[in-house]
Protein backbone atom coordinates (compact mmCIF):
# COMPACT_ATOMS: atom_id res chain seq x y z
CA UNK A 1 0.00 0.00 0.00
CA UNK A 2 1.32 3.40 -0.81
CA UNK A 3 2.22 6.09 1.48
CA UNK A 4 -1.23 8.41 2.12
CA UNK A 5 0.41 11.78 1.19
CA UNK A 6 -1.92 14.78 1.34
CA UNK A 7 -1.70 18.73 0.87
CA UNK A 8 -1.83 21.12 4.18
CA UNK A 9 -2.93 25.09 3.94
CA UNK A 10 0.15 27.23 5.68
CA UNK A 11 -0.18 30.17 6.21
CA UNK A 12 0.90 31.99 2.56
CA UNK A 13 1.65 28.13 1.55
CA UNK A 14 1.31 24.77 1.64
CA UNK A 15 3.03 21.83 3.82
CA UNK A 16 3.28 18.73 1.88
CA UNK A 17 2.37 15.81 4.91
CA UNK A 18 2.43 11.91 5.65
CA UNK A 19 -0.69 11.35 7.10
CA UNK A 20 -0.18 7.83 7.30
CA UNK A 21 2.66 8.88 9.65
CA UNK A 22 1.55 11.70 10.82
CA UNK A 23 4.62 13.92 10.14
CA UNK A 24 5.12 17.10 8.28
CA UNK A 25 7.37 16.33 5.25
CA UNK A 26 8.33 20.03 3.56
CA UNK A 27 6.63 23.34 2.72
CA UNK A 28 6.58 25.55 -0.06
CA UNK A 29 5.86 29.39 0.37
CA UNK A 30 6.14 32.17 -0.78
CA UNK A 31 6.73 36.47 -0.40
CA UNK A 32 6.36 39.77 -1.96
CA UNK A 33 9.76 39.11 -3.53
CA UNK A 34 9.96 35.19 -4.10
CA UNK A 35 8.97 31.94 -3.63
CA UNK A 36 10.98 29.36 -1.26
CA UNK A 37 10.89 25.80 0.12
CA UNK A 38 10.96 25.80 3.87
CA UNK A 39 10.95 23.52 6.03
CA UNK A 40 12.41 20.29 4.92
CA UNK A 41 11.98 17.61 7.55
CA UNK A 42 13.75 14.13 8.03
CA UNK A 43 10.86 11.46 9.34
CA UNK A 44 12.46 11.70 12.75
CA UNK A 45 11.59 15.21 13.00
CA UNK A 46 14.89 16.99 12.70
CA UNK A 47 14.98 20.60 10.39
CA UNK A 48 17.47 20.78 7.62
CA UNK A 49 17.15 23.95 5.98
CA UNK A 50 17.35 27.35 7.90
CA UNK A 51 14.31 29.88 7.17
CA UNK A 52 16.66 32.28 7.18
CA UNK A 53 20.29 33.83 8.32
CA UNK A 54 20.57 37.00 10.44
CA UNK A 55 23.47 38.57 8.40
CA UNK A 56 21.96 37.40 5.07
CA UNK A 57 17.76 37.32 5.50
CA UNK A 58 17.64 36.26 1.73
CA UNK A 59 19.00 32.73 2.14
CA UNK A 60 15.18 31.25 2.66
CA UNK A 61 15.82 27.92 3.20
CA UNK A 62 15.97 26.21 -0.71
CA UNK A 63 15.73 29.32 -2.96
CA UNK A 64 16.31 30.20 -6.67
CA UNK A 65 17.97 33.38 -6.94
CA UNK A 66 20.14 35.62 -9.71
CA UNK A 67 22.26 38.90 -9.81
CA UNK A 68 23.20 40.34 -12.09
CA UNK A 69 20.05 39.76 -14.74
CA UNK A 70 21.41 41.66 -17.49
CA UNK A 71 19.10 43.60 -20.08
CA UNK A 72 19.55 46.27 -22.49
CA UNK A 73 23.11 47.10 -20.22
CA UNK A 74 21.42 47.08 -17.17
CA UNK A 75 22.26 44.48 -13.97
CA UNK A 76 19.03 43.41 -11.89
CA UNK A 77 19.34 41.65 -8.84
CA UNK A 78 17.12 38.76 -8.09
CA UNK A 79 19.36 37.76 -5.59
CA UNK A 80 18.92 40.17 -2.63
CA UNK A 81 15.41 40.87 -1.15
CA UNK A 82 14.52 43.34 1.94
CA UNK A 83 15.02 44.01 4.64
CA UNK A 84 18.30 45.62 3.66
CA UNK A 85 21.24 44.93 6.48
CA UNK A 86 22.82 48.07 6.49
CA UNK A 87 22.81 52.20 5.77
CA UNK A 88 23.33 52.02 2.99
CA UNK A 89 23.43 48.30 1.77
CA UNK A 90 25.23 48.20 -1.78
CA UNK A 91 23.64 44.56 -2.58
CA UNK A 92 20.12 46.26 -2.32
CA UNK A 93 20.18 48.06 -5.95
CA UNK A 94 17.90 47.45 -8.58
CA UNK A 95 15.84 44.75 -6.77
CA UNK A 96 13.87 42.44 -8.98
CA UNK A 97 10.97 39.77 -7.67
CA UNK A 98 9.89 36.69 -8.94
CA UNK A 99 6.41 36.32 -8.98
CA UNK A 100 3.51 33.84 -8.99
CA UNK A 101 1.60 34.30 -12.48
CA UNK A 102 -1.37 32.44 -10.62
CA UNK A 103 -1.45 30.07 -7.15
CA UNK A 104 0.59 26.93 -7.26
CA UNK A 105 -0.60 23.67 -8.87
CA UNK A 106 -1.05 20.93 -6.81
CA UNK A 107 -1.43 17.51 -6.93
CA UNK A 108 -1.56 14.14 -5.13
CA UNK A 109 -0.95 10.65 -5.73
CA UNK A 110 -0.33 7.80 -3.21
CA UNK A 111 3.57 7.74 -2.97
CA UNK A 112 4.30 11.53 -4.17
CA UNK A 113 3.37 15.06 -4.55
CA UNK A 114 3.39 17.55 -6.74
CA UNK A 115 3.44 21.39 -7.44
CA UNK A 116 3.89 23.57 -10.45
CA UNK A 117 4.98 27.36 -9.62
CA UNK A 118 4.00 28.94 -12.95
CA UNK A 119 6.61 32.15 -12.01
CA UNK A 120 7.34 35.59 -13.35
CA UNK A 121 10.73 37.57 -13.13
CA UNK A 122 10.09 41.05 -12.78
CA UNK A 123 12.28 44.25 -12.55
CA UNK A 124 12.15 47.05 -10.23
CA UNK A 125 10.56 49.19 -12.61
CA UNK A 126 7.66 46.24 -13.46
CA UNK A 127 9.24 44.94 -16.56
CA UNK A 128 8.69 41.19 -17.41
CA UNK A 129 12.51 40.12 -18.33
CA UNK A 130 11.97 36.64 -17.17
CA UNK A 131 9.45 33.43 -17.25
CA UNK A 132 9.98 30.29 -14.98
CA UNK A 133 8.33 27.40 -14.55
CA UNK A 134 9.31 25.15 -11.75
CA UNK A 135 8.48 22.10 -10.46
CA UNK A 136 8.65 19.89 -7.40
CA UNK A 137 8.09 16.56 -6.18
CA UNK A 138 7.68 15.33 -3.12
CA UNK A 139 7.79 12.02 -1.42
CA UNK A 140 8.92 9.89 1.36
CA UNK A 141 10.60 6.84 2.19
CA UNK A 142 10.99 5.09 5.85
CA UNK A 143 14.39 6.61 5.78
CA UNK A 144 14.26 9.89 4.41
CA UNK A 145 11.91 12.93 2.96
CA UNK A 146 13.07 13.99 -0.66
CA UNK A 147 12.11 16.21 -3.48
CA UNK A 148 12.78 16.59 -6.78
CA UNK A 149 13.02 20.08 -8.21
CA UNK A 150 13.27 21.65 -11.85
CA UNK A 151 13.48 24.75 -13.23
CA UNK A 152 13.22 26.06 -15.95
CA UNK A 153 13.00 29.41 -16.76
CA UNK A 154 13.04 31.52 -20.26
CA UNK A 155 13.95 34.91 -21.29
CA UNK A 156 10.79 36.83 -22.60
CA UNK A 157 10.25 39.40 -25.27
CA UNK A 158 14.28 39.75 -25.69
CA UNK A 159 17.07 37.64 -25.00
CA UNK A 160 19.07 38.60 -21.49
CA UNK A 161 23.05 38.14 -20.33
CA UNK A 162 23.63 36.46 -17.37
CA UNK A 163 27.30 37.16 -16.47
CA UNK A 164 29.50 34.77 -14.52
CA UNK A 165 29.22 35.34 -10.90
CA UNK A 166 28.42 33.66 -7.48
CA UNK A 167 24.96 35.00 -6.62
CA UNK A 168 23.54 32.38 -8.68
CA UNK A 169 21.67 29.31 -8.90
CA UNK A 170 19.82 26.75 -6.22
CA UNK A 171 20.86 27.87 -3.19
CA UNK A 172 20.46 26.05 0.02
CA UNK A 173 21.06 27.44 3.80
CA UNK A 174 21.40 24.60 6.51
CA UNK A 175 20.22 24.58 9.56
CA UNK A 176 22.95 25.67 11.75
CA UNK A 177 23.11 21.99 13.62
CA UNK A 178 24.35 20.89 10.06
CA UNK A 179 27.31 22.92 9.66
CA UNK A 180 30.90 22.34 11.51
CA UNK A 181 30.42 24.88 14.16
CA UNK A 182 27.85 22.27 15.53
CA UNK A 183 29.87 19.31 14.24
CA UNK A 184 28.62 18.86 10.91
CA UNK A 185 30.83 17.52 7.92
CA UNK A 186 30.64 17.33 4.18
CA UNK A 187 31.07 14.41 1.76
CA UNK A 188 31.27 14.56 -2.30
CA UNK A 189 32.56 13.12 -5.48
CA UNK A 190 35.88 15.11 -3.79
CA UNK A 191 36.04 13.54 -0.54
CA UNK A 192 34.96 14.23 3.45
CA UNK A 193 35.87 16.97 5.51
CA UNK A 194 35.26 20.72 5.96
CA UNK A 195 33.53 22.94 3.06
CA UNK A 196 36.78 24.29 2.02
CA UNK A 197 37.76 20.66 0.69
CA UNK A 198 34.35 20.22 -1.70
CA UNK A 199 34.05 23.71 -2.58
CA UNK A 200 34.63 24.64 -6.41
CA UNK A 201 34.52 21.04 -6.89
CA UNK A 202 32.41 19.21 -9.79
CA UNK A 203 30.34 16.09 -8.52
CA UNK A 204 27.22 14.42 -8.64
CA UNK A 205 26.25 14.37 -5.12
CA UNK A 206 26.74 16.16 -2.07
CA UNK A 207 25.65 15.45 2.12
CA UNK A 208 26.47 16.96 5.20
CA UNK A 209 25.54 15.08 8.13
CA UNK A 210 25.40 15.79 11.87
CA UNK A 211 24.79 14.13 15.45
CA UNK A 212 22.23 14.97 17.93
CA UNK A 213 23.28 12.94 20.78
CA UNK A 214 23.40 9.61 19.58
CA UNK A 215 21.13 10.10 16.52
CA UNK A 216 22.66 10.87 12.81
CA UNK A 217 20.87 13.10 10.62
CA UNK A 218 21.53 14.82 6.94
CA UNK A 219 21.06 16.39 4.03
CA UNK A 220 21.70 14.63 0.80
CA UNK A 221 22.05 16.66 -2.85
CA UNK A 222 22.04 15.06 -5.80
CA UNK A 223 22.43 16.98 -9.12
CA UNK A 224 23.17 14.23 -11.68
CA UNK A 225 24.83 14.96 -14.88
CA UNK A 226 25.33 18.31 -14.76
CA UNK A 227 28.59 18.15 -13.79
CA UNK A 228 28.64 21.67 -12.08
CA UNK A 229 31.26 22.51 -9.14
CA UNK A 230 29.20 22.87 -5.37
CA UNK A 231 29.70 26.51 -4.23
CA UNK A 232 30.29 24.97 -0.43
CA UNK A 233 30.77 27.30 2.90
CA UNK A 234 31.46 26.60 6.34
CA UNK A 235 28.68 28.79 7.48
CA UNK A 236 25.62 26.87 5.94
CA UNK A 237 25.49 28.00 2.31
CA UNK A 238 25.65 25.43 -0.29
CA UNK A 239 24.98 26.65 -4.29
CA UNK A 240 24.31 24.49 -7.86
CA UNK A 241 25.58 27.35 -9.92
CA UNK A 242 24.96 27.23 -13.61
CA UNK A 243 27.11 30.63 -14.46
CA UNK A 244 29.82 30.90 -11.66
CA UNK A 245 32.83 30.55 -13.85
CA UNK A 246 31.51 30.84 -17.33
CA UNK A 247 28.58 33.34 -18.37
CA UNK A 248 25.31 32.67 -20.34
CA UNK A 249 23.71 34.64 -23.08
CA UNK A 250 19.99 33.27 -23.21
CA UNK A 251 17.86 34.25 -26.27
CA UNK A 252 14.66 34.83 -26.03
CA UNK A 253 12.52 31.38 -25.35
CA UNK A 254 15.67 29.66 -24.92
CA UNK A 255 15.00 27.29 -21.35
CA UNK A 256 17.88 27.31 -18.92
CA UNK A 257 16.81 24.30 -16.95
CA UNK A 258 18.68 23.47 -13.42
CA UNK A 259 17.87 20.39 -11.57
CA UNK A 260 18.03 19.30 -7.97
CA UNK A 261 17.45 16.77 -5.86
CA UNK A 262 17.04 16.88 -1.83
CA UNK A 263 17.13 14.11 0.58
CA UNK A 264 16.35 15.00 4.40
CA UNK A 265 17.46 11.24 5.83
CA UNK A 266 17.68 9.99 9.99
CA UNK A 267 20.59 7.65 11.06
CA UNK A 268 23.73 6.57 9.48
CA UNK A 269 24.48 7.26 5.95
CA UNK A 270 25.42 4.77 3.78
CA UNK A 271 22.82 2.22 3.48
CA UNK A 272 19.99 4.78 3.41
CA UNK A 273 21.45 7.02 0.65
CA UNK A 274 22.22 4.23 -1.76
CA UNK A 275 18.77 3.34 -1.01
CA UNK A 276 17.33 7.02 -1.85
CA UNK A 277 19.56 7.54 -4.86
CA UNK A 278 17.68 4.85 -6.33
CA UNK A 279 14.52 6.25 -5.17
CA UNK A 280 15.12 9.59 -6.37
CA UNK A 281 14.25 10.76 -9.63
CA UNK A 282 13.89 13.97 -11.17
CA UNK A 283 10.32 14.22 -13.53
CA UNK A 284 11.92 15.16 -17.28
Amino acid sequence: MGLQLEWRPLPQGMLAFDRLHGVPIAGIGQSFMRPWIYPLYTPGGYQVLQEFAFDHPFHNGCFIGWHPVRYDGVDHNFWATPPARSAPDPMMTNLGRIEAISPPSLTAAPDFLTAELALRWRSETGAVLAEELRSLRFWATGCGHGIDLRSQLRAVNHPLELPATKFAGIGIRLDPRLTPACGGWFEGSAGKGCAAALHDRPGDFLRVEANVGDRAFGLYLEAPGFGLPWFVRDYGLILLNPVWHDGRHLLRDEPLVMRLTMVAYDAAATPAIDELSRLACIPG
